[in-house]
């Protein structure tokens, strides 16, 4: 649930493998004596978080790693708006975050061109391109 509202998300065929695989009895992955839980943020999860030894951690963390791994992957601002229920770029761009390195790659792919008094197209490192 998002802010009040289901949201029903794809899930990839070894995401499904995995969820058949687990042991359950009734009609949820995740429940609580036979009832669904839908929400995740409580003291069961602070205390797994405890035991996990993973501390500070808040379910809405997981929720922007998700966003930043997805983007980080190739999936578009738009896709992930999506996926993630979210109704404004504004708000995918809060949650999905680029590591330097991935920065790094695009700026790579912006090649500076200049053109010279002939119309010839060159790269900076002085490389004619193909004239448009």
């Amino acid at each position: 649930m998002k802010a009040g509202h289901s949201l029903g998300v794809p899930l990839t065929a070894e995401a499904i493998q995995v969820l058949n695989a687990l042991p359950r009895s009734g009609d949820y992955v995740f429940q609580w004596r036979g009832e669904r839980i839908d929400d995740c943020n409580t003291l069961a999860f602070q205390n797994a978080v405890k035991a996990a030894k993973v501390e500070p951690l808040r379910w809405h963390d997981l929720r922007h790693t998700w966003a930043s791994w997805a983007v980080q992957s190739g999936v578009s601002l738009h896709e992930l708006m999506l996926l993630g229920g979210w109704r404004s770029f504004a708000m995918v761009l809060r949650y999905s975050h680029f590591a330097p390195h991935h920065l790094a790659r695009a700026a790579a792919k912006i090649r500076l061109k200049l053109r010279t008094k002939t119309g010839t197209v060159k790269r900076a490192s002085g490389k004619a391109l193909a004239s448009h």
